[in-house]
C-alpha cells in the first residue's frame, strides 16, 4: 500500500494472478470510492482485477466479488482539490496488543 499499487493484494490461483481491491460498507446499500490509481488499474486489468465489497459490517457481513468492476459498476468521476493530512504509527509488533 505504501507504493500505491492501485490494489490491496495480489492472489495467485492455478498460476494466474488477480489484483484485488477490498472496500467495506456499514450496511447493504451505499457507494464505494476508487482512487484514480485504483480505477486505472481496474480498467487496465479488466477480468484480472476483482473488487471485493464487504457490506453489512454492522450486522452479519456479506461479501460480494465483482470482476472487471469499471465495466460492471457505474462510476462517476469527481475531482476535489484537498489537502490531506495523515498520521502513521511507529513500526511495532502488533501481536503483542489485544
Amino acid at each position: 500500500r505504501l507504493i500505491g499499487d492501485g490494489y490491496d493484494l495480489q492472489i495467485e490461483v492455478q498460476n494466474h494472478f488477480y489484483l484485488v481491491e477490498i472496500k467495506g460498507l456499514r450496511s447493504d446499500y451505499g457507494s464505494v470510492r476508487f482512487t484514480q490509481n485504483e480505477f486505472e488499474k481496474a480498467k487496465e486489468n479488466k477480468n484480472n482485477y476483482a473488487l471485493i465489497v464487504i457490506s453489512r459490517l454492522i450486522d452479519i457481513p456479506k461479501m460480494s466479488v465483482i470482476f472487471n468492476p469499471t465495466k460492471k459498476i457505474g462510476f462517476s468521476k469527481k475531482i476535489a482539490n484537498i489537502k490531506q493530512i495523515s498520521y502513521h504509527s511507529n513500526a511495532m509488533r502488533w501481536e503483542h496488543y489485544t
